[in-house]
């Protein structure tokens, strides 16, 4: 077979510069761990749990990896958990219906302000803890857990408080609960049975 002749390539070619794009590491300043701990709702050493669950040791570990921006506070399982709390308490204090938490047993778990002004309850430890049926119906609250079938807008009269409350029962399997959502219609209630009567 037959060579061919190549003309040899200029030098410049087969040369190449790489210029450094390294991150010098910079370590965060006191204050500024301290202000990701306090976004964290870590003010005191006490509050940091150092529970690992963010992938790192400490909770200082965490913040200054936060602050050279390789992690995110939403990363600390138990700021979150107490948000989320947070939040769930705030709807519950700020719903306009009542809700009432029981456990399997028919015990009151949780109450907020609605229902205890719909049920004439002065104070959440009079009722926490204590059977339903000490303040209200418990039937409605069986046949969910029995049936496993939710009880959707029930309306019932409650002579002790004078009161119509429509009840809507779901259980949740998972958390072994049962939630109860009160509505008041006794006004409803009273205009439905006025123009019945007309």
């Amino acid at each position: 077979h037959r060579e061919y002749e190549v003309a040899a390539m200029p030098e410049e070619y087969f040369r190449c510069e790489y210029i450094s794009n390294r991150m010098e590491r910079t370590e965060p300043s006191d204050e500024e761990i301290r202000s990701v701990l306090h976004q964290m709702g870590k003010f005191h050493l006490d509050q940091e749990l150092n529970c690992g669950t963010c992938g790192y040791d400490t909770c200082r570990e965490m913040a200054a990896a936060v602050c050279r921006g390789k992690a995110d506070i939403s990363m600390c399982q138990p700021y979150v958990m107490e948000k989320s709390e947070h939040f769930t308490n705030t709807i519950l204090d700020n719903s306009p219906n009542g809700i009432l938490v029981l456990n399997e047993e028919y015990e009151v778990q949780r109450i907020n302000r609605a229902a205890m002004q719909m049920l004439h309850i002065h104070f959440q430890s009079d009722v926490l803890g204590q059977p339903v049926m000490n303040i209200m119906d418990p039937i409605p609250f069986m046949e969910v857990l029995q049936d496993k079938i939710p009880v959707v807008a029930r309306r019932d009269y409650y002579a002790e408080y004078g009161i119509y409350l429509e009840q809507t029962i779901l259980h949740d399997s998972t958390a072994r609960l049962l939630l109860a959502f009160l509505r008041d219609v006794t006004v409803e209630e009273a205009d439905r049975q006025y123009h019945e009567r007309l």
